[in-house]
């Protein structure tokens, strides 16, 4: 269709699209294409677990520690992982990532954020922990292990 119109244009009384009018629309068709891909590129949506991911890194502080109740992601978390079914995908793709442990402790299911761009040291020092108090902070938000 795009050789059709550009051949009218150029030649109005032609019948016949040259080989050359249609390597142009071809041309432009593939032009504007893969600009329309980048653009639709840049609004793609956010996954679960990066949404979780900035949420777990934006109330670090504010929760004082890496370990998260899973509850209270589930009460004041990401709006659209309020649902049990929502945040267990999400959560699960981070443990594979490395960026997040699961485990319960006295009946109560935490989220260990590992995967914090903000050091320990950085988090006792946001949170005003003395010094002499950092070594047992430190220790007690080590990654648990198996």
């Amino acid at each position: 269709r795009i050789a059709g119109v550009m051949q009218m244009f150029m030649t109005p009384d032609s019948t016949v699209v040259t080989l050359e009018t249609l390597e142009s629309a071809v041309y432009i068709t593939q032009w504007h294409l893969n600009h329309f891909i980048k653009k639709i590129d840049d609004f793609k949506e956010v996954s679960d677990a990066e949404k979780l991911l900035l949420w777990l890194e934006e109330h670090l502080v504010s929760n004082k520690s890496y370990d998260f109740r899973r509850n209270d992601i589930i009460k004041n978390g990401p709006y659209s992982l309020r649902r049990s079914d929502r945040l267990r995908p999400a959560l699960e793709k981070l443990q594979q990532e490395a960026k997040v442990q699961l485990f319960e402790k006295n009946g109560i299911n935490y989220v260990k954020f590992t995967g914090a761009r903000m050091t320990p040291e950085e988090l006792a020092e946001r949170l005003n922990i003395p010094l002499s108090s950092r070594g047992v902070f430190i220790l007690n938000n080590s990654p648990k292990s198996g």
